[in-house]
């Protein structure tokens, strides 16, 4: 029996280990409201819950989950939750998550119950739910942090004689920083989600396959969703991250704040840089000298991201790269920012890519250091014609390209030599207001009969053209 009751203990023990554990206490309220009495039932929004809220289970929290809900249903689920998150003090990491119709009315946010009447704006507003009464009160709690998430950027078919505005308005940044809260639209201000296929959105399956992580990479599981359904929209649709300002760094033992959070420093080391442990490759620095250039309207590149990171800015090059065809790229530091750089492609005489199978040439290993004057006569490509390579300097400070350019072998070499994608711990840093995005054209072009292929310097296309015959800046705009 000793022997039984030891081994029973034993296979307890083993199970528990087994188990998630985690420090936090991890909370979560999810609703998803469809069946609505005053406007035609949505089709995914319960679907969109019941997705959401097993992931956050698989992910350590206590879900409430509730469907369909009236007015009162829903303020006294809020009323609920709040109180929970306010009783597990400190240590608390909430996650509201809500899935139906919403309205933006006089530049306020709210949710709208199932029971909801079609109605004027004001009526409306005594029905609804206001999201930033939400926010005060969530921030008056002491959770170390807070997420709202909206899958709800629906045309307004509630407010009467055409009143209804498309979309949700926008955050304003100080309910973020005294909540200590991050807000995540599916769609951008204004704009319209996509409801997808199979009973849940295209945005909350995307958010269901990430939303499962530590407290620590939440916001990059955040930004992967967004990611993930810019990509899967083709662009149609491009969910919004607001974030609370960094707040002052407080030293134990000090009760005065001090600094603004620093920016995390590269640390030199041979060949690369790191941030943490992960190393970075550097790119050339100044960068050399350049076919042409052209510097990406701030506009464009951060569009309806309230406070960018440097992951923001990635994510949205990125997909707008996939979505114009260049799969292959590299990703290096440069002095206190980063670069995007594309793989070698093959262009026609007035900077269009060639069809596909004819796009990509082979990548040509590096065949030792070439000087200016020695590597047009050494470097061959296998077919005549144009070449281009594109490099995207994302920094904060004004540079000049160097006198040298750069080496085919160089070129080429590029897109072999660096990262993936801009590590886990330089995803957060912020691309603050100095930063611009400068795309770099480097054009070759290979007249055969033994001579080797010439960087054009200047080149035959200003930087934009090269952007508009590739689809980037399209895709970038969409």
């Amino acid at each position: 029996m000793r022997f039984v009751s030891s081994v029973t203990v034993l296979l307890a023990l083993v199970l528990l280990a087994a188990q998630p554990s985690f420090a936090e206490k991890r909370l979560a309220l999810v609703i998803g409201n469809s069946s609505y009495s005053g406007t035609a039932a949505l089709k995914n929004p319960t679907g969109d819950a019941e997705l959401v809220a097993n992931s956050l289970r698989a992910g350590g929290y206590a879900v409430s989950l509730h469907r369909d809900l009236t007015s009162a249903e829903m303020r006294s689920a809020i009323d609920a939750f709040i109180a929970e998150v306010g009783r597990a003090g400190p240590d608390a990491l909430s996650i509201f998550f809500y899935s139906g119709h919403a309205a933006r009315i006089a530049g306020e946010n709210v949710l709208i119950p199932v029971d909801a009447r079609r109605s004027s704006a004001a009526a409306l507003r005594q029905q609804a739910l206001r999201l930033n009464d939400y926010l005060r009160r969530i921030g008056k709690t002491s959770a170390t942090r807070n997420v709202v998430v909206l899958d709800a950027s629906r045309d307004n078919s509630f407010v009467a004689n055409g009143q209804g505005a498309i979309g949700l308005a926008r955050i304003k940044k100080d309910l973020l920083t005294d909540a200590r809260t991050y807000v995540m639209f599916s769609a951008g201000p204004g704009r319209i989600a996509v409801d997808g296929e199979g009973g849940s959105s295209t945005f909350a399956r995307a958010l269901a396959k990430h939303i499962r992580v530590s407290p620590r990479d939440l916001q990059t599981a955040l930004t992967r969703a967004r990611t993930e359904t810019v990509s899967a929209t083709d662009n149609k649709q491009v969910p919004i991250l607001w974030r609370p300002r960094l707040g002052p760094v407080v030293q134990a033992g000090n009760s005065a704040a001090l600094t603004e959070a620093p920016r995390p420093r590269l640390r030199s080391s041979g060949d690369s840089s790191t941030i943490s442990d992960t190393p970075q490759p550097r790119f050339p620095w100044p960068p050399p000298r350049a076919s042409a250039r052209y510097v990406i309207p701030r506009d464009i590149v951060i569009r309806d991201i309230a406070e960018a990171t440097w992951g923001d800015v990635e994510s949205r090059l990125v997909a707008a790269l996939d979505s114009a065809g260049y799969f292959d790229r590299s990703v290096y530091f440069v002095p206190s920012g980063f670069a995007i750089v594309t793989r070698l492609e093959r262009i026609d005489a007035d900077g269009n890519p060639l069809a596909e199978a004819d796009r990509w040439p082979p990548v040509i290993g590096a065949t030792g250091t070439f000087s200016l004057a020695s590597y047009i006569s050494r470097l061959f490509f296998a077919e005549t014609g144009y070449y281009r390579v594109i490099a995207f300097i994302a920094a904060p400070r004004a540079f000049m390209e160097g006198r040298e350019p750069p080496t085919g072998p160089e070129a080429t070499e590029w897109v072999r030599s660096g990262l993936n994608a801009v590590p886990p711990e330089a995803r957060d840093l912020p691309y603050s207001e100095d930063f611009t995005l400068t795309a770099l054209i480097y054009e070759f072009r290979h007249e055969g009969g033994g001579i080797g292929a010439e960087l054009l310097l200047p080149g035959r296309l200003p930087g934009r053209a090269h952007l508009e015959r590739g689809r980037i800046i399209t895709m970038l705009s969409n």
